[in-house]
């Protein structure tokens, strides 16, 4: 039933493409929202000819794919354009504006896209991240500090593994606590939470603390405005793990999900 409802809403969506331009510019959007590569290419391969020389379509168009993540294919259809050297060009300012963040040369986004690539603007994000990063904590001597790090304790394979292992540490040797957005993010109150017993006062949840928009000065000098080129909720797990991490100095993060792994991950490396 799903699948009938998607191909008929995008058999709207084909016919829109058609009569309109501003049809045929929601066509490219959704179908790279939502990840339709075939459909996309159909809609260029179909539509684009019938566009192609109205005045700053191709700006238009770089707009959409800058506003979905992928900047080589953005710098493509800008540099069709007649007029992309105008300095009031609020794509141009942006793309400039990633790569001065990111330290990118904008000749290697421009090789991608000759060679047929995609360059998306997390990746970038993330390679300056790690770039930037060469300062971590020391391992402490003696007990060792481990933070375990999930979305939350809802009952499912993951999690429940999670809670095993959490429980199954030897405390005499290592300092454990369980890091969680929420341990209920379902709301439907099927948790894990009674698999870690007695352990429960050493679970902390992200979304109970209070975040700030501005981390200060961590180990590592890196620029913050590249978590805002991040997905917006990345980008606040990141600024609530940071925090956690910059108290706690663990001597191990170890993740669940591949969500929370990004996460965690940047979060620990900055710290």
């Amino acid at each position: 039933e799903e699948s009938r409802l998607c191909n008929e809403g995008w058999g709207k969506i084909a016919s829109m493409s058609w009569e309109s331009l501003e049809g045929f510019l929601q066509a490219i959007e959704i179908s790279l929202r939502f990840h339709w590569k075939e459909r996309f290419e159909w809609i260029m391969k179909t539509r684009y000819e019938k566009y192609k020389q109205i005045e700053r379509v191709n700006r238009k168009i770089a707009k959409i794919f800058l506003d979905t993540g992928d900047i080589a294919s953005s710098l493509m259809f800008l540099d069709k354009d007649k007029n992309s050297d105008d300095d009031d060009d609020d794509v141009k300012t942006r793309i400039d504006d990633i790569c001065e963040i990111t330290n990118t040369d904008i000749e290697e986004i421009r090789k991608c896209y000759q060679l047929g690539g995609r360059m998306w603007i997390p990746a970038i994000a993330v390679k300056e991240i790690v770039r930037a990063c060469k300062d971590s904590f020391k391992i402490r001597d003696g007990r060792k500090k481990i933070s375990l790090i999930s979305s939350s304790l809802n009952r499912g394979g993951a999690e429940r593994q999670l809670a095993y292992t959490f429980r199954g540490l030897n405390r005499e040797i290592f300092d454990c606590e369980l890091v969680v957005q929420r341990m209920d993010n379902r709301g439907n109150g099927e948790t894990y939470e009674e698999l870690i017993g007695e352990y429960r006062n050493s679970t902390v949840e992200l979304a109970e603390l209070e975040i700030p928009d501005v981390v200060e000065r961590t180990k590592n000098d890196v620029d913050l405005r590249l978590l805002d080129l991040l997905p917006e909720t990345t980008k606040k797990n990141i600024l609530g793990l940071i925090e956690k991490f910059k108290q706690e100095e663990p001597d191990l993060v170890h993740c669940w999900q591949d969500e929370t792994i990004l996460s965690a991950s940047i979060a620990s490396i900055i710290c």
